[in-house]
């Protein structure tokens, strides 16, 4: 059996996704995932990226992946100091 593999764990000033994998509940619950946000860039020093979709309880399961799909797609979960601040930029349309 293979080891699994790990990412490398975040450094100060790198840059994480911050999302919503299912309802967008901090449409409604504003607080926790706030608290969660600031205490990533206060205590680890990272810099959250969030995605669009994150605070949007309309948002369809197509574009939350399609999302998704962009800001893992640079092959790691934790974002490149070169990827774009905003992944909204043609990933996904709105149904």
């Amino acid at each position: 059996m293979t080891e699994p593999a790990y990412p490398a764990k975040p450094s100060p000033g790198d840059r994480v996704a911050v999302l919503s994998p299912a309802a967008g509940l901090p449409a409604v619950l504003p607080l926790p995932h706030e608290l969660g946000v600031r205490r990533l860039a206060r205590d680890f020093g990272l810099k959250p990226v969030e995605y669009p979709t994150t605070r949007r309880l309309d948002a369809s399961a197509r574009t939350a992946a399609a999302y998704r799909v962009r800001g893992f797609s640079f092959n790691s979960t934790l974002l490149p100091r070169e990827c774009p601040t905003s992944l909204t930029s043609g990933a996904a349309t709105q149904e």
